[in-house]
C-alpha cells in the first residue's frame, strides 16, 4: 500500500466528521504515526490509559439476513 494512502483516507474521514465528539480507530490497519498526526491517542499509553478501562466491543447485524453464522437468539 502506498504510504500516503492511509494518511489521505484518515484526513478525509476526520474532515467528514469534524463535528463528532469522538472518533475511534481500532486494529492495526492504520499506522500509529498517522493516527497521532490527526490527534488520535492510544488508550494503552498515558494519559488516556490512566483514566480508561479496556473493553471488548462486538457488533451484530440489526436485521436477520438469513446468515447462519454467529449466536442465535433461540440457542441455549
Amino acid at each position: 500500500m502506498n504510504r500516503a494512502v492511509p494518511g489521505t483516507i484518515l484526513e478525509r474521514i476526520v474532515d467528514d466528521h469534524r463535528d463528532a465528539d469522538l472518533l475511534a480507530a481500532s486494529g492495526r490497519l492504520v499506522p500509529s504515526k498517522f493516527l497521532r498526526q490527526f490527534g488520535f491517542l492510544s488508550d494503552e499509553l498515558a494519559p488516556i490509559a490512566r483514566i480508561t478501562t479496556r473493553t471488548t466491543q462486538v457488533t451484530y447485524p440489526l436485521a436477520d439476513d438469513g446468515a447462519t453464522s454467529g449466536p442465535s437468539a433461540d440457542s441455549p
